[in-house]
């Protein structure tokens, strides 16, 4: 029991550490980028360098036999990735005059609705939290991450006719 634990801990971490490299270099990764790359040549452990895999899998996880081959622990994330489309989630969000999910990370505003959202009972500790680079996007739906000294948050979004639906995936606190 403790070994799978320590695995997933250890998983968290190693996530952390690559996202904290790549901080300010690209705005956005695209889902079908990473899938043009996989049917050019499906070699996963190269493109597990340069793409996260599991933003992969909460975007469209129809690769998940080769990915859950290659990275086993992955599939821990399984019955969440089937939850993405349940009606009984149930997200936070607010209504946007936007049509792009690209065009919401453009404006301080919509990200500072989304922090409000997300942390609603820590408005003084908003200004803490950064926005992290590159955000993972595939049609209108994103996996971001926010971040302070001492934390790192995923969530998952999905923008529908102006409404925009968030999905917190996990947390890792030092």
């Amino acid at each position: 029991m403790r070994r799978p634990i320590l695995l997933l801990f250890a998983f968290f971490i190693s996530i952390f550490c690559i996202h904290t490299r790549v901080i300010g270099q690209t705005k956005f990764i695209r889902y079908e980028d990473f899938e043009q790359e996989y049917h050019k040549n499906s070699n996963l452990k190269e493109l597990d360098k340069r793409y996260d895999l599991l933003d992969i899998l909460l975007l469209d996880h129809s690769l998940k036999a080769p990915i859950y081959k290659y990275a086993p622990h992955l599939k821990d994330y399984d019955e969440f990735f089937s939850s993405l489309k349940s009606a009984n989630d149930a997200p936070v969000g607010f209504f946007c005059a936007i049509d792009t999910i690209e065009k919401l990370f453009d404006s301080k505003v919509y990200i500072d609705k989304i922090l409000s959202c997300v942390y609603p009972d820590d408005p003084q500790y908003r200004p803490n939290y950064k926005l992290q680079y590159p955000i993972y996007i595939k049609g209108n739906t994103a996996v971001i991450e926010f971040y302070t000294e001492d934390s790192l948050d995923k969530y998952y979004l999905n923008l529908n006719k102006g409404v925009l639906q968030i999905r917190w995936v996990y947390s890792i606190n030092d």
